[in-house]
């Protein structure tokens, strides 16, 4: 089975820095929240957590792995989702789930293309 063009620590490269940028985002709602205007939401910063988590999991282990594998994750990942994010004591759950899902539906479009 080819790849077509798989790069697999590319894709890392890629999870690891969207994981950062939504973790930051997730971060500046919580200070915000805290210490700043109300302009701030805990319910957005609980969607972009949950896709931090998403792509965190997703860049830790991502260039070791092939595209169906990947893809079969995503779909575990998506069917597992349901629990995520109570033992944390997330404040917004509906959110959080949310944002994980998005994440997971980018993931799954990142990497269909390099499947046969």
């Amino acid at each position: 089975m080819s790849d077509r063009g798989w790069n697999g620590e590319n894709f890392r490269n890629k999870m690891q820095s969207m994981a950062r940028s939504s973790q930051r985002y997730s971060d500046q709602q919580s200070y915000t929240l805290k210490h700043g205007p109300a302009n701030a939401s805990a319910r957005t910063r609980d969607e972009y957590l949950g896709e931090a988590d998403a792509y965190d999991y997703f860049s830790t282990s991502a260039s070791t792995k092939s595209p169906t594998t990947l893809i079969a994750e995503v779909d575990n990942r998506a069917a597992r989702v349901e629990g995520e994010g109570e033992v944390r004591g997330i404040e917004h759950i509906d959110a959080y789930r949310f944002g994980y899902k998005g994440a997971l539906e980018h993931i799954r479009t990142l990497v269909k293309p390099h499947l046969e």
